[in-house]
């Protein structure tokens, strides 16, 4: 990672800690009994771990490799198009939930991801949306009992 890369870590770093700060406030409540505080306090302890990597990797320097710079050259432009396509469907899907219901478009979302972010065997993609698709049914709809959107299908 580069040097202008500390900025945005500790900006978040400050976030996390303003975040953590504010759930605490509103109160944690205990693990069996979590209390409003503890997701914002959860996630909030999340941001900052990933900000505190973000500001070790950054100032560890980075090995001078010759000849492989284009290759990495290529390999993040790569990398920064997968980032746009992930977000691009990330938008989609929010907008193809209510439309398509919430099963459709959670496995179409998965489908696309995994065909994108790490291509494998067809079947294999499949066989793991159609797990995510299920276990987030059942943690959702069965376990939860929250209504998700049935889509134009009913289902």
């Amino acid at each position: 990672m580069e040097k202008s890369e500390r900025v945005p870590g500790v900006f978040f770093l400050l976030i996390s800690l303003f975040a953590c700060q504010q759930a605490v406030g509103i109160g944690l409540g205990s693990f069996r009994h979590p209390g409003p505080g503890f997701l914002p306090f959860s996630a909030g302890a999340l941001i900052g771990v990933l900000a505190l990597w973000c500001l070790i990797q950054s100032m560890v320097p980075k090995g001078s490799r010759k000849g492989e710079d284009s290759a990495e050259d290529a390999e993040e432009g790569l990398s920064r198009l997968k980032l746009v396509l992930v977000c691009l469907s990330l938008f989609a899907y929010t907008i193809a939930v209510s439309w398509l219901g919430f099963i459709l478009s959670t496995f179409l979302f998965v489908l696309f991801i995994f065909c994108v972010v790490e291509p494998q065997r067809g079947w294999r993609i499949a066989l793991n949306a159609i797990l995510i698709t299920v276990g987030n049914y059942i943690l959702f709809v069965v376990w939860l009992r929250v209504n998700l959107p049935k889509g134009i299908f009913g289902w």
